[in-house]
């Protein structure tokens, strides 16, 4: 076991269209998107986004502490047809494994997302999600017999609703969602790899429970399992390795989030993080599990605004991490 402190941000500064939201408010805020309501919702309760529209957002990203290094968000009202949201290269998309000889596969990008929310009714509304993305980068050499394909794409979807209850206006967010991962990667008649299985899946929900006009209860969870195995064959291989890489997430947690003022905010949270991530090779059958525990979870923040153009945010993040690994063979 050790101790594992990251510090998120002592300062940040952002200037935006709209200074309110985005990736980088939740990373200065201690990384933790379920704790406040935000724009970086729509990612995952695409029904929030009425909440959020006649924006537009423009950010540049610091890697690996937001997913994109710079996207464009723009946020529309329809009327009674809804609203609409579409957002240009947002990545949210893992980084695709490597072969065992170390060839990187191209990462999907010209990324394109698209949101549409409906109010039902006045406590309900409905979301859906889209997006896509692709890469591809071909080689050929005259004369040669070790020509290069290195392609992948990207393709999500997700629904999501949205309930309100009671004079206090009490939240209740619910999504699922699935994304499918194809990449390839030939060389020649020397090396293929390429994906499996396709298909993975995420669910989530919160609760945001007033206790009055300054204080909100947030109790969450996150599910999600990630399936990037793959077929490689080397060198006139006559059987190929079927390598299994399945990464599971379970996430769940209780926040607070104070605002005893208009321009001031405090967030804590106290998390259960596990993180499992399985590897087997067949044929040749070498198993590795790594298990990585964070018991507990501590994220807290601070947001203050000083100006109309200035907002200042702390935050923090601490854990205990239990981390295990086990093979066999």
């Amino acid at each position: 076991m050790k101790k594992k402190l990251f510090l998120c941000s002592v300062l940040l500064i952002s200037i935006l269209f709209y200074l309110n939201a985005t990736e980088t408010r939740i990373t200065a805020l201690g990384s933790e998107k379920n704790l406040l309501i935000d724009d970086t919702n729509i990612f995952i309760f695409p029904s929030s986004l009425e909440r959020f529209i006649e924006r537009g957002i423009v950010e540049y990203g610091f890697y690996p502490f937001t997913d994109s290094i710079a996207y464009l968000s723009l946020l529309k009202e329809l009327g009674r047809l809804g609203n609409i949201g579409m957002v240009f290269n947002k990545r949210g998309i893992p980084v695709l494994p490597s072969t065992s000889n170390g060839t990187l596969i191209a990462q999907p990008d010209a990324l394109f997302n698209i949101y549409y929310s409906l109010r039902i009714n006045d406590a309900l509304s409905v979301g859906i999600s889209g997006g896509y993305g692709i890469a591809a980068s071909n080689e050929d050499e005259e004369g040669t017999a070790n020509d290069v394909t290195n392609e992948s794409s990207a393709s999500s979807s997700s629904i999501s609703i949205s309930y309100l209850i009671g004079a206090k206006q009490h939240l209740v967010e619910l999504s699922g969602g699935a994304k499918n991962y194809i990449f390839t990667y030939k060389q020649g008649d020397d090396f293929s790899f390429e994906n499996d299985n396709k298909i993975s899946t995420e669910f989530s929900g919160r609760f945001l429970y007033n206790l009055n006009d300054y204080f909100s209860l947030i109790p969450f969870f996150n599910y999600s399992t990630l399936d990037l195995s793959s077929r490689e064959a080397a060198y006139g291989q006559i059987t190929p390795t079927d390598i299994k890489r399945v990464t599971t997430i379970t996430k769940a947690g209780l926040g607070l989030n104070f605002a005893p003022f208009e321009e001031n905010r405090v967030i804590l949270g106290v998390i259960y993080n596990s993180k499992i991530f399985e590897k087997t090779r067949k044929p040749s059958i070498y198993d590795t599990t790594i298990t990585e525990n964070n018991i507990p979870e501590i994220v807290g923040g601070i947001e203050s605004e000083l100006k109309s153009w200035l907002t200042v945010r702390v935050g923090m993040k601490k854990s205990l991490l239990i981390h295990k690994l086990e093979s066999s063979n």
